[in-house]
């Protein structure tokens, strides 16, 4: 009796091993279908990409596929309009804008402040401030722009000999003559190189 017993068991332990290697076999057979189906998906994503790149070196061969006409329908459009007194597009610029005051520019007389005030003392006459007697120089540029001003013999402004060098007796001549009161013209040399007195716009 209990030889049968193990020979049943034995039996029912075999079935048992055939059931579980058909459901592994089953397994692998079904994984093997899903490995294949995306080799598949995956080949026929690539046939689509070469198929579009085909396409396009087509396109660019042939200078693409847009039909741009010869143009004489556009022609005939603008002849259209034209006949029928269609005013042409002006080419002529645009007036320039009406100039406007700038508050706090630099000016020289009223003119320059467009409509504006030029606010400063002694306006557009010679300024002798700029030249400072005993200030270190290597050029007249360092005394103000007086022509003949920088000494080259000491390395110092001389206000007095500059104004001399342009035929005015002294610095007190200058004074009475020259500063704030010879009408100064802007970078002309008026003023025997010294700058001409400025203000500032007063927009009203």
């Amino acid at each position: 009796m209990q030889s049968c017993e193990r020979k049943g068991d034995e039996i029912e332990f075999d079935q048992l091993l055939g059931v579980d290697a058909m459901i592994t076999v089953g397994a692998r057979i079904h994984s093997v279908e899903v490995q294949m189906s995306c080799v598949k998906f995956y080949c026929i994503l690539l046939l689509c990409e070469f198929a579009l790149a085909v396409t396009a070196d087509d396109v660019a061969l042939s200078g693409g596929s847009v039909d741009e006409g010869s143009g004489e329908e556009e022609e005939a459009t603008i002849k259209a309009f034209a006949s029928e007194g269609t005013p042409p597009i002006s080419t002529t610029p645009s007036p320039i804008a009406t100039k406007m005051c700038i508050p706090s520019m630099v000016c020289y007389s009223d003119s320059d402040c467009n409509k504006g005030k030029c606010i400063g003392i002694a306006l557009g006459k010679c300024n002798c401030g700029a030249c400072a007697t005993f200030v270190p120089c290597k050029d007249d540029s360092a005394c103000g722009g007086l022509i003949g001003a920088c000494s080259k013999e000491n390395g110092f402004c001389d206000c007095d000999r500059g104004f001399k060098a342009n035929g005015i007796e002294s610095i007190f001549t200058a004074l009475a003559d020259v500063c704030n009161v010879k009408d100064c013209a802007p970078n002309n040399g008026s003023c025997f190189g010294l700058p001409c007195n400025t203000g500032v716009c007063a927009c009203l």
